[in-house]
């Protein structure tokens, strides 16, 4: 299966490394605004100066490709027309992810989706447009939405009822108890002598919506979610139908064995006021233990004593009551996992999320402060979180005053003063003049929302 991979950071190289150990795959063209960087993640991969060739035509190109070569280009066109079966995005720009996928589809070539900030406001209208052209269009293994949805299909074709399901962040929160100090990465709180009780497991028929209060107050200094964690989770909930029980989730910080007691329902001592949730939490643990660090979960009914039983024997982390389980993946592995949803969409004709993706809800942002008219939304501006809060609402058409997806809002200018706590609309935002984003929303918006 040949393969055009748009992008080259972490994401890109993991995924050169990983499709040059398969017999099945071979990648052709690697595209990239920099040649620099293109050369530079080829050789990252192992791959032979000799055996890359900097091209600036088509024709150039399937030379190289005859050769046995990998062709370097930095027109994405010329990539996406190029000798390959399925086209990898993988730049984290939202308009150019639209173009470079509506240009694949176009094009007849499957497409496997890492810009999770382009999917998340179109990956309906995307999945769609690549049914209606014979091709795939699917979120891909290694990512946290793509590995989460997996999960949960795999789940519902068993017949499991699934409670609630998630992400761990990216970062474990690593506690030392003589100390009385929580790490998070590089930063570093101490909670001294309230320790002991804040970061105490939570017993059996324990109020946990007050102590995932106060461990989030405790540790009010180290970050909590960030707006790519609530964008994967936009992207799981389109594919799954699991919903957040608030806009900002509830993002608690817990033991592995503390998550099917608080992600289920508050009549099973949870913090959920219904079943079909979807959260994000941070994983405590002592830098002698196993953590997280990024994996997927899900959260089942246990509805019977024999399925007790035997989950029980089977090593499943439940909750106290017995009434649920958690079904974890502590891991995921960005490119080196990537193969199977490329292989899938190739060989099978079938995407690794859902065949039928709804928009359900929008990543959107509320200011943390007055925004003046004329402040840009960069992309570091967006990304970090500082100014705007990421928040999970409702999905609804662009239009007037309704919440402007996040990532749409990106490289846009605020037009009108914003005050704190407000939601940015689009009313609020000036849009760009020609976006293939814009209009491939505005499509999503006719054929699902009315």
């Amino acid at each position: 299966m040949r393969v055009s991979l748009i992008g080259t950071g972490d994401y890109g190289v993991s995924l050169l490394v990983s499709l040059r150990r398969i017999s099945r795959t071979v990648v052709t063209v690697v595209c990239d605004r920099s040649l620099d960087a293109a050369r530079a993640a080829c050789r990252a991969a192992g791959v032979a100066s000799d055996q890359v060739v900097e091209c600036s035509s088509a024709s150039q190109v399937e030379d190289a490709v005859a050769r046995g070569a990998i062709a370097l280009v930095e027109d994405a066109m010329i990539a996406i027309h190029g000798p390959c079966d399925v086209v990898v995005e993988c730049t984290g720009a939202p308009e150019a992810g639209a173009v470079h996928a509506m240009a694949a589809i176009d094009a007849h070539r499957h497409v496997a989706m890492v810009n999770k900030e382009t999917d998340g406001i179109v990956g309906p209208i995307l999945a769609r447009r690549a049914a209606e052209a014979g091709v795939v269009y699917t979120p891909v293994d290694g990512d946290q939405h793509g590995l989460l949805t997996g999960l949960v299909m795999w789940a519902q074709t068993l017949g499991l009822r699934i409670i609630s399901g998630g992400k761990a962040r990216e970062t474990d929160f690593v506690y030392d108890d003589r100390t009385g100090t929580v790490g998070y990465g590089r930063k570093q709180i101490e909670l001294g002598a309230r320790a002991a009780e804040i970061l105490a497991p939570i017993a059996a028929g324990e109020h946990v919506t007050e102590r995932v209060g106060a461990r989030r107050d405790a540790m009010i200094g180290l970050p909590f979610v960030m707006p790519a964690d609530l964008c994967e989770m936009a992207i799981a909930a389109n594919h799954t139908g699991l919903l957040p029980d608030r806009p900002e989730l509830w993002a608690p910080v817990l033991r592995t064995n503390e998550v099917p007691g608080v992600f289920c329902t508050r009549a099973d001592g949870g913090i959920f006021d219904r079943e079909g949730r979807i959260d994000v939490f941070g994983c405590l643990r002592r830098a002698d233990e196993a953590g997280q660090m990024g994996g997927e979960f899900i959260v089942v009914a246990v509805e019977d004593a024999a399925t007790r039983d035997f989950l029980g024997r089977k090593g499943l982390v439940m909750n106290t009551t017995g009434t649920a389980a958690m079904i974890y993946r502590p891991l995921h592995l960005l490119g080196a996992e990537t193969a199977i949803s490329i292989l899938c969409a190739a060989l099978l004709g079938i995407p690794t999320g859902a065949t039928d993706v709804t928009p359900r809800v929008d990543l959107v942002g509320r200011a943390r402060r007055a925004i003046a008219p004329g402040t840009m939304l960069g992309p570091e501006t967006i990304h970090t979180g500082e100014l705007l809060e990421p928040l999970l609402v409702p999905a609804k058409p662009i239009a007037g005053s309704n919440p402007a997806p996040l990532y749409l809002a990106q490289s846009c200018e605020i037009i009108r003063p914003l005050a704190a706590g407000t939601v940015v609309t689009i009313a609020d935002i000036g849009e760009p003049s020609a976006s293939r984003l814009w209009e491939l929303r505005r499509e999503q918006d006719r054929a699902f929302l009315g």
